[in-house]
């Protein structure tokens, strides 16, 4: 055993070479149904656990390949929905990319170039899978919009692999975002 992590919305945390991040829940002290997220790395080398952010609302952390910076989905006090950047180093919070329409985003998964993102965007119009060019800013959604359950859409090279329940069955698929071929890559029995 590593260590204990505290309470967490849903079990998660993501890990690269460096080190390993996640998101823990906090009650306010004085008014107990009042929470907050924060969160936290353990450095692999040194054994170090750090905080990143305090009384935050930040959500599902990713690390770049180069331990530089930390992505996490931050949902404001509004509900509003935006990907934050977080310099692991100064801790200092820049806003990537904000939904304007009232949907939400989860699960974010760097390439490993570093320069695009794929996050699950939950909307009244339907769940989608979504990226962003880092560099550009521009965002494309990568299927019609759906009433689908995806879960940890990640990158392998330029495609992406995500969990979906497609007639009633979780499987795997895989997704190239350049032509749209989506390909089931799991055939699982049951459920």
């Amino acid at each position: 055993k590593l260590f204990q992590i505290g309470f967490q919305l849903r079990p998660y945390f993501y890990l690269n070479d460096k080190y390993i991040i996640w998101d823990e829940i906090r009650k306010d002290a004085r008014f107990a149904k009042q929470t907050y997220s924060i969160l936290r790395t353990y450095d692999l080398k040194s054994g170090k656990i750090r905080n990143i952010s305090k009384n935050s609302r930040f959500y599902s952390p990713i690390i770049d390949s180069n331990s530089k910076y930390a992505y996490a989905v931050q949902i404001d006090h509004s509900n509003a929905s935006s990907l934050i950047k977080i310099d692991l180093e100064s801790k200092e919070v820049s806003e990537v990319f904000k939904m304007m329409d009232g949907s939400l985003l989860q699960q974010p998964s760097l390439n490993l170039e570093n320069n695009k993102i794929v996050l699950i965007n939950i909307a009244q119009k339907g769940n989608n899978l979504l990226e962003i060019d880092l560099s550009s800013g521009d965002f494309k959604y990568l299927l019609p919009n759906s009433n689908q359950e995806f879960e940890r859409p990640i990158y392998t090279g330029q495609q992406i692999v995500f969990r979906a329940q497609i007639q009633s069955i979780n499987n795997l698929f895989q997704l190239d975002p350049t032509t749209g071929n989506l390909v089931q890559i799991t055939q699982a029995p049951i459920g």
